[in-house]
């Protein structure tokens, strides 16, 4: 079914100024994103229930979730009534790769979003590492993690654990999600301390060739850190917390 609700099928009538909703067209997207984040459309139906507002829908920027109660809705709009400001929930951004090594076999052009992330993870079987919470913490506080020192950067913050740095070895470059293991009594103690559970603190992150960096906004990350019992203001001025680094999120 076409959706609209903004300026129109077609560019003519509808509501000028805002964008149609668009239905997520080209199949190469949808397998592509299903493919490298290991989602069964059967138990989440990206073919049928992903949006956009970009006009060009075979390459969208922003993609959207709306459920199939929404979905129908909007589509019986068939006199193009409905005027939508907002639709559906935010869950990958398009982020072309340009460090990927080769061809860029495995890569998708989609990234997760911090948006849309505790709704996608009980779906996204690949592409998750498990860090400890301090590395998830360390990675909150520098935006960035090295899978090995460098000598020519000896201030860059690095993996602490084995088995984390396996993990994001044996992913795929690009969008990853950080969802912390908890194992120790120290682990459930701080958990508990922060009031929420692991997912409730997983991060996006996005995989270059050597290091981990975050894409969550600064804003979030405060608010992440603060769960910690980090007080933001004073780890700000002695420089416990880096503002440089990562990557640029909106």
């Amino acid at each position: 079914a076409i959706l609209t609700g903004g300026g129109g099928r077609g560019g003519g009538g509808g509501f000028g100024g805002l964008d149609p909703v668009l239905p997520v067209s080209d199949p190469k997207v949808i397998d592509s994103i299903c493919g490298v984040y290991g989602i069964d459309r059967e138990k989440l139906p990206l073919h049928k229930n992903a949006v956009t507002r970009t006009a060009d829908n075979t390459r969208p920027k922003r993609i959207y979730m709306l459920t199939n109660g929404l979905r129908e809705y909007l589509a019986a709009d068939t006199r193009e009534n409905l005027k939508v400001i907002a639709a559906g929930l935010k869950i990958f951004e398009r982020q072309e790769h340009k460090d990927t090594a080769g061809d860029g076999a495995g890569a998708c052009d989609f990234r997760l979003v911090q948006d849309g992330l505790r709704m996608m993870l009980p779906f996204v079987t690949k592409q998750i590492i498990h860090p400890t919470l301090a590395e998830l913490k360390l990675i909150l506080q520098r935006r960035s993690l090295q899978l090995e020192e460098d000598p020519e950067k000896p201030d860059r913050a690095v993996f602490l654990d084995p088995r984390t740095k396996a993990e994001v070895k044996a992913s795929v470059a690009g969008s990853c999600v950080f969802l912390p293991r908890v194992e120790t009594a120290e682990d459930k103690a701080m958990l508990a301390a922060s009031v929420s559970t692991a997912e409730e603190i997983a991060i996006a992150c996005w995989k270059g060739k050597s290091s981990v960096n975050l894409l969550v906004s600064k804003v979030e990350t405060d608010h992440l850190l603060e769960k910690f019992g980090v007080d933001v203001s004073a780890a700000k001025a002695d420089g416990t917390i880096k503002r440089g680094g990562g990557m640029q999120v909106n």
